[in-house]
């Protein structure tokens, strides 16, 4: 599973939950952990969430927003939103000289389409609308990036993971099952139209 984990495109947050630069979402995959955050010139750009120092997670929250720098929780090094080190106490102490304007945060290749925002831990992952065709084609007159998350809900279920995909795939259980969702999906078939 982890090798394929490394292969894909993952959903790591909607565009429309990083508003102004400094804006950031942080994802958790297994081990990793990925911070992604708008950029000063309104791009979104990914990195692994972990200062390049001594391995400390740099962001503990899931998101959130900072003026210029993440700043590692350790030692203090900040990293400016663009992955440059921009700042450590005792630069002049490095017996490499001054670390700043050298390293830079471990960026991965991040991508948006539809208001979702894509990463990979690939450094050579296909284009982003090539591993997603043909969805594109299929709901590019969905308008998907101007949809607003309404509701956001995280279950935990000791079940098998086909149990959960077969579920968010249909909605006839939810009459019978989670009559309290009735008032907010209308998926009954008398007003559905399939086209």
């Amino acid at each position: 599973w982890k090798k394929r984990g490394t292969r894909v495109w993952h959903v790591g947050a909607r565009a429309s939950q990083l508003e102004e630069a400094g804006d950031f979402v942080v994802h958790n995959f297994m081990h990793e952990s990925v911070v992604m955050i708008r950029q000063k010139d309104g791009s979104i750009r990914a990195f692994y969430n972990v200062c390049r120092h001594r391995g400390n997670r740099l962001v503990m929250s899931e998101e959130g927003g900072v003026s210029e720098h993440l700043t590692c929780p350790y030692h203090g090094w900040k990293w400016n939103i663009d992955g440059a080190l921009d700042w450590v106490q005792d630069a002049e102490d490095f017996p490499q000289g001054n670390p700043c304007g050298k390293l830079r945060l471990k960026e991965v290749p991040c991508e948006t389409w539809g208001g979702f925002v894509f990463y990979s831990f690939d450094p050579n992952a296909a284009p982003l609308m090539e591993y997603l065709h043909p969805v594109p084609d299929l709901l590019g007159n969905r308008d998907l990036a101007n949809w607003k998350r309404v509701v956001w809900r995280t279950i935990r279920v000791n079940t098998n993971w086909k149990f959960a995909s077969d579920n968010f795939n249909e909605a006839y259980h939810i009459p019978a099952v989670h009559p309290q969702f009735e008032g907010m999906i209308d998926d009954h078939y008398s007003t559905t139209l399939f086209e």
